[in-house]
């Protein structure tokens, strides 16, 4: 139940935040971008209820695993999607500014109830920080943690001159190893038993690093939204698309 009015408060603030960095243009919503919000936040709330009440939500068949498959790739693809800003310029300020609006939403807030949580559940503080999942919260947290890493490295690619329009080639292909080398069982082969003794993979939560190439996704979709549309509306790309993402 604490989860549930997390994630609602959390999306409420974001609403209400929804404006440019630096608090001056409120952008138009589109209507079918929040309806899939709404979505995953039904999805998250169902899942956590029916653990809660006993049910293995991660048993063969059952229809949450389906939810599993998608739910947070669609939450991290939604995010990033919004987090791009045409006319925003990566600086000093706009960096700072966007930290004083989302230390609060994803990292403040989160961690009052998570600290509420531990206490209602009588559960271990070190435990709950030491699990990857963070007791339930660990999507708002890997998300800035997004926010972060995507905005050091447009200014990294910057600084070595990277042309802009290779930018997005970088971050796919960064998301990608990400995604393909940021098991638990590979990141422990790299690390060692002896530093993974120490539980420093859960603890950073380095594992849901997996889930970068779907916020990157979002992003250049938002960059390139009349093409994407275009694309999807000219031929059966969707729908190999998903059959694909399923069958792999």
């Amino acid at each position: 139940m604490l989860v549930a009015i997390e994630i609602y408060i959390t999306f409420a603030m974001k609403n209400k935040n929804n404006s440019d960095i630096m608090g001056n243009i409120k952008p138009q919503r589109i209507e079918y971008i929040d309806a899939l919000r709404g979505v995953t936040i039904i999805m998250v709330v169902l899942t956590h209820v029916a653990s809660a009440n006993g049910v293995d939500t991660l048993g063969k068949g059952n229809f949450h695993s389906l939810f599993l498959q998608f739910r947070m790739p669609l939450f991290f693809f939604i995010s990033g999607f919004l987090f791009y800003k045409e006319n925003l310029i990566w600086n000093w300020r706009s960096f700072c500014g966007f930290l004083r609006k989302k230390i609060p939403v994803q990292i403040v807030s989160p961690f009052i109830f998570l600290l509420c949580y531990i206490y209602y559940c009588d559960l271990s503080f070190k435990g709950a920080m030491a699990d990857e999942f963070k007791a339930g919260y660990w999507f708002t947290f890997t998300l800035f943690s997004y926010f972060v890493l995507y905005i050091i490295l447009d200014k990294v690619l910057d600084f070595f001159k990277i042309k802009k329009c290779y930018h997005s080639g970088f971050n796919i292909a960064l998301g990608f190893f990400f995604y393909f080398f940021c098991s638990y069982a590979i990141l422990v082969n790299w690390i060692g038993a002896e530093l993974n003794a120490t539980g420093l993979v859960r603890l950073l939560g380095l594992p849901q690093l997996k889930y970068f190439i779907f916020f990157v996704i979002g992003v250049c979709v938002k960059k390139n939204f009349g093409t994407f549309l275009n694309i999807l509306d000219c031929s059966p790309l969707l729908p190999m698309m998903i059959v694909i993402y399923f069958s792999v």
